[in-house]
């Protein structure tokens, strides 16, 4: 594609957008360069932009979907440094709590007007030693600032999941029930809000519990001159993913090792907080700062007090929902939601129909009946032998077959007592 003196290719690589989305996202990018900018926060857990080793870690692939309209992601470390005036959307992977300077320079981010992308969790997963452990209290009290309570827990889905696969050996998969895994099926996805729109199923692994705090939510002053007592505009809401309504919550202290965790699909009566559970949610508004009320890190810091104009805020309840594995194991769908999120936050709602396609859900599986159980142990039992058994046979008859062509002795005698020649 040709615009003026600037050049752009348009690959067949990604299989979640359309011939039309990529070209006009190329066209966008070549007439309004640098009006937009997506940055990420390395530095508020383990997940990164570079290709990492662990795919639960990397943000690769993230980052291949989004440059064709937004260029490059690019790293902001917030203990050290501002969100740049540039950044138009920030990406906020936290799978560890939040630092004093990290959640300052976030709120303060947002009074400027600036859009979240925030994955959020109650617990901090560690691969481990196979437990997960609470966040610090201040970073839950900093999310219920801007109308989001995160539960100190992770949901269990009975049915709705993506299961392990194990390897046992050449011959078997074996495929271990993982409720931590949980699926957002199309029923439970928002069809009437444009990010989720078409999608049949997203993938949130590790994810939180998460409700709206109304008395976060009731916005700042509107200064409108016709009226005698000035109004709050409220900051505006919709869920955009749930899990079923027979989902669980594990509490406490929680191991999330596949082995301990079967034996939970099996005590139906252990569970709590038994009921759908909201995964995604959206938000528009203003909103006072929270250091309003609450010490900065730096008294003499340059300081908003309120927002400047209305910021919109996707917060999904798992850290690793743009992980490289979440993208591959969702089928893309969370790359769609991802970047069907970063055109709404940039006023591109004419870009996301163009590049909006079904997506298939992945693979599915409840617990099995006992029935199901010793039939497939069977299979897998008794099918490696017979193709061992029968790979055997076919082999001694070819070998036999070949050693009558090589010693003639060896055949059968004919009528007249003599050897067939």
């Amino acid at each position: 594609l040709l615009y003026g003196d600037k050049k752009e290719v348009v690959p067949s690589v990604l299989k979640s957008t359309s011939l039309e989305y990529e070209i006009t996202s190329r066209i966008y990018k070549m007439a309004f360069p640098g009006e937009r900018k997506i940055a990420v926060a390395t530095d508020v857990g383990n997940l990164k932009l570079s290709d990492d080793k662990d795919p639960f870690a990397s943000l690769k692939f993230l980052n291949m979907g989004v440059e064709p309209l937004y260029g490059d992601i690019v790293n902001v470390d917030l203990n050290s440094e501002d969100v740049p005036a540039d950044v138009t959307v920030l990406i906020v992977p936290a799978t560890s709590g939040l630092s004093d300077w990290q959640r300052f320079r976030i709120d303060q981010y947002i009074m400027r007007g600036g859009n979240v992308f925030w994955l959020m969790g109650g617990e901090i997963v560690n691969f481990f030693n196979g437990m997960a452990s609470p966040v610090s209290a201040e970073t839950l009290e900093f999310y219920k600032h801007y109308g989001i309570s995160v539960g100190l827990d992770l949901v269990m889905e009975p049915e709705n999941f993506i299961p392990i696969q194990n390897r046992v050996n050449l011959f078997q998969i074996q495929r271990i029930p993982y409720p931590f895994w949980v699926v957002a099926v199309e029923g439970n996805i928002a069809q009437d809000h444009l990010i989720t729109k078409d999608l049949e199923a997203l993938f949130f692994p590790w994810a939180s519990s998460m409700t709206f705090v109304p008395d976060s939510l009731k916005g700042i002053d509107v200064d409108d001159k016709t009226k005698a007592k000035p109004e709050k505009e409220k900051v505006f809401t919709k869920v955009l993913a749930t899990s079923s309504k027979d989902a669980w919550l594990k509490t406490g202290t929680i191991f999330i090792s596949p082995q301990t965790v079967v034996a939970e699909l099996q005590n139906t009566a252990s569970r709590v907080g038994v009921g759908k559970k909201n995964l995604a949610v959206y938000l528009e508004g203003k909103y006072k700062s929270f250091f309003l009320d609450h010490k900065k890190p730096d008294e003499k810091a340059e300081f908003i007090p309120e927002s400047q104009k209305k910021s919109k805020i996707v917060a999904v309840s798992s850290p690793y929902f743009l992980s490289d594995s979440a993208l591959q194991m969702s089928k893309l769908a969370n790359l769609n939601f991802a970047l069907a999120a970063f055109d709404v936050m940039h006023g591109l709602e004419d870009l996301v129909n163009a590049r909006k396609k079904k997506i298939s859900a992945p693979v599915i599986t409840g617990e099995l009946s006992p029935t199901k159980k010793n039939v497939l142990t069977l299979l897998n039992f008794l099918l490696p032998i017979l193709f061992v058994a029968g790979y055997g046979i076919w082999r001694f008859k070819q070998r036999k077959e070949l050693a009558k062509m090589v010693y003639p002795g060896l055949a059968k005698p004919n009528a007249e007592g003599g050897n067939a020649s």
